[in-house]
């Protein structure tokens, strides 16, 4: 029994041995026996492919993992210059609309004060224009509750309606006056009010 265990397993050997002569004859012929070194995982396979990892692959992942590095801190400082050319633009906008803002002030207060002029400032001065319009009434009598002249403005209060119509007809004749409101003031006292602005220069009757 030991015999033909012995012999079975002489023979197994040499079966073995002639297989794998007989593939590597193959491999040979067919030019892949470097191809056969990669697939057949012998020890001498496991010894070459850690070298060739260590060689190639290690270096490479050092390679790329530095130009990630370079890449990130290049991101960073363009995020960096990003964020204080944001804040630089910020500023400046900030500072030009208070500056905007400012001008509108001035050219509001200018405008105003344009509006003004042209409103109040006398065409002729307020003594011509009383002398003009006192004259124009002394013939008739005339007396006014209130006479007041403004700028360019003229108001007078007048006692009653009829002395209303009496004036207002005087006024008409006088050439300068542009009439702007005729507003009773007091119903019971029936005062009448008369609003006109100089719109020329020099009252003529």
């Amino acid at each position: 029994m030991e015999m033909n265990n012995h012999g079975l397993s002489s023979y197994q050997k040499i079966t073995k041995k002639e297989y794998q002569q007989a593939k590597n004859d193959a491999f040979d012929e067919l030019n892949f026996q470097e191809l056969y070194k990669w697939t057949n995982f012998n020890i001498e396979n496991k010894e070459f492919l850690p070298s060739i990892v260590n060689k190639v692959a290690y270096p490479f992942a050092f390679l790329l993992f530095f130009i990630m590095f370079i890449e990130i801190y290049h991101l960073n400082k363009v995020e960096k210059k990003l964020e204080q050319l944001e804040n630089i633009y910020s500023e400046a906008k900030s500072k030009n609309d208070d500056i905007r803002e400012k001008i509108n002030r001035e050219n509001e207060k200018e405008q105003k004060w344009i509006d003004f002029v042209h409103r109040e400032l006398p065409y002729t001065d307020p003594l011509t224009t009383f002398t003009t319009i006192s004259k124009a009434f002394s013939s008739k009598e005339f007396v006014f509750k209130s006479f007041s002249i403004v700028g360019s403005r003229v108001k007078m209060n007048m006692i009653t309606k009829e002395d209303f119509i009496v004036g207002l007809t005087i006024l008409n004749k006088i050439d300068g006056l542009k009439n702007v409101a005729l507003k009773q003031t007091n119903k019971k006292r029936q005062t009448v009010s008369y609003e006109a602005t100089i719109k020329a220069k020099g009252l003529e009757l």
